[in-house]
């Protein structure tokens, strides 16, 4: 706690300095900071013709992270601060978000982006992974570890894309009535947004919240064709969990509006070897709004597989 009011402390200085004035240098100074704080630096590096943008920090075991839909490397920062110290973390841009490539030539499929992180992933020279994916991600890294169980030494799934929902979400039935919030319009649309994932918004200075949502207004149409990409091509993963031999963390917050917790359950009998946290009072994006938590029980399940193995 002590480290992130810091960080909002000098923030909120360097608003108050004028950078208010450049919302896009002060987005840049912050993403700094909390990178630092969380021991990442940024790089890039060019695969297969895409352009990659990724963080990576820390020593040790791999943890591969994969963010979710309208996401990007960011969203696994603040957990990465409590686990830089024992493994390297790992984070993308997956090509279509972020500061990755984006080409209205290619598809965006959970399958296609698989195939993309396998790429990635030779490219960086990495062996086995810890694969951990969020939402979108999830399902591109229950993907990737039915195709490549070789790279994954254990998979983790938080509020996972992928399968059938025993229990509609809220997101299902607005997308049914023509409406999607995880698309924004407008700047009281993206607020809505926040509103939605998050039981309990994390403090960030309006600054910055304003200059996210003029980026994702800008980016609306090619992210609508991003999701329609998706609903048109399935992954089938559901069908496929039985073949994952990955040990598997499946991690949901309680309170999930996008991607409802119901769905943990199927996850958990159908992959062999899995176990199973639903964290309290938690939204669609834990790592984001309860980051020591998070790392904590992500900590927990790979000291407790690495034990096993022994």
């Amino acid at each position: 706690m002590k480290r992130g009011l810091t960080a909002a402390a000098v923030i909120t200085g360097l608003g108050l300095l004028g950078l208010s004035r450049s919302p896009a240098r002060l987005m840049g100074l912050a993403m700094v900071l909390e990178r630092g704080r969380a021991g990442l630096h940024e790089h890039r590096i060019t695969v297969d013709g895409l352009d990659i943008a990724y963080t990576d920090g820390g020593a040790g075991p791999v943890l591969l992270m994969v963010h979710g839909f309208n996401a990007d490397k960011d969203h696994w920062t603040r957990a990465a601060a409590g686990l830089t110290d024992a493994y390297r973390v790992v984070a993308l841009d997956l090509p279509g978000f972020g500061q990755s490539t984006r080409d209205d030539a290619i598809r965006y499929d959970p399958v296609s982006q698989a195939a993309r992180l396998k790429a990635f992933h030779d490219a960086l020279g990495l062996t086995a992974v810890h694969l951990v994916g969020n939402s979108m991600g999830g399902e591109i890294s229950g993907i990737y570890a039915t195709r490549y169980p070789e790279d994954v030494t254990s998979l983790a799934l938080i509020n996972a894309a992928g399968v059938a929902s025993p229990t509609p979400s809220a997101l299902s039935g607005m997308v049914a009535e023509g409406e999607n919030p995880l698309i924004a319009r407008s700047a009281e649309e993206y607020d809505a947004l926040l509103d939605f994932v998050f039981v309990e918004k994390p403090w960030v200075p309006d600054v910055v919240i304003d200059h996210l949502a003029a980026i994702a207004i800008e980016n609306r149409a090619f992210t609508t064709g991003i999701w329609a990409d998706l609903r048109a091509h399935p992954s089938g993963l559901e069908a496929q969990l039985a073949t994952i031999t990955a040990p598997t963390l499946v991690l949901w917050g309680d309170t999930d509006r996008v991607l409802d917790v119901s769905m943990a359950s199927v996850f958990d009998k159908g992959i062999p070897d899995s176990a199973v946290i639903i964290m309290p009072e938690t939204g669609h994006l834990p790592m984001i709004e309860r980051p020591a938590e998070f790392a904590q029980h992500l900590r927990d399940f790979l000291a407790q597989r690495a034990q096993t193995s022994r």
